[in-house]
């Protein structure tokens, strides 16, 4: 892309509002949040379309979105267009290279920090695989979680 624009959706937060928000948050936003979403996937499956890289995002904090919930973008990533290798590609490589970070992350290589999920499913078969709750972190190769 010419200009090197990169998009982070954060489409979690958008979706948690109107599931989430009746009873609790004004009736406008929550309005304002389900009017928007047509639009939304439209726009970024075009964008996908185009070429445009994707990075991740959590917009944690916002209404219904704690950090707990960062797994659950990539299936809404899926809904762009994506495939489950592509989504990841938005945490695993994108995001990385956006923060100027990839030579120390995003990929398991000699050098490299060594940060991964073990799983008990293949998240390229079904990108729900990454909310298992048990699942183990590891950072720098060790095991957090």
């Amino acid at each position: 892309m010419k200009q090197e624009t990169v998009i982070t959706p954060t489409l979690i937060a958008e979706m948690n509002i109107p599931k989430y928000g009746k009873g609790v948050l004004p009736e406008w936003e929550i309005k304002k949040a389900e009017d928007a979403l047509d639009d939304t996937y439209a726009n970024f499956k075009r964008a996908h379309e185009m070429g445009v890289p994707f990075t991740l995002g959590t917009d944690a904090g916002t209404p219904f979105n704690g950090f707990d919930q960062t797994p659950v973008e990539f299936e809404y990533l899926k809904r762009v267009g994506m495939t489950p290798a592509e989504a990841f590609q938005c945490s695993t490589l994108n995001s990385p290279k956006l923060c100027d970070v990839a030579d120390d992350n995003g990929t398991l290589e000699v050098g490299k920090y060594a940060d991964f999920l073990v799983l008990d499913n293949d998240p390229l078969q079904d990108v729900r695989a990454v909310q298992q709750v048990d699942k183990e972190v590891y950072l720098r190769g060790n095991r957090e979680f």
